[in-house]
């Protein structure tokens, strides 16, 4: 399985090589440059989406403690009397 795995990301790496060659063709640049450009915006695309799990993470946390929270108020308000016990509170004399 591990051979398999190395031919898949030398796949990758000769499809990424090919498209920064054309890249640097047509800018202008060097190979060199165009890797290099790729790799910072793969790295800050990482870290983006890092950033974005997390928050994501707290997001959900802060949402579960939110209802929670709610649930807990819910049950410790006052119900109002349902309609069964309106009709059975006796009725005053005038």
């Amino acid at each position: 399985m591990a051979f398999e795995e190395d031919d898949s990301i030398n796949s990758e790496i000769r499809y990424i090589t090919i498209e920064l060659m054309k890249i640097a063709a047509q800018r202008g640049i060097t190979f060199e440059e165009a890797a290099r450009e790729f790799l910072k915006n793969a790295v800050f695309l990482k870290r983006l989406i890092e950033i974005t799990e997390s928050t994501d993470q707290m997001s959900r946390v802060l949402l579960s403690k939110l209802s929670m929270q709610e649930t807990q108020q819910k049950e410790s308000a006052p119900k109002p009397p349902s309609l069964l016990e309106k009709e059975q509170k006796p009725k005053r004399k005038k």
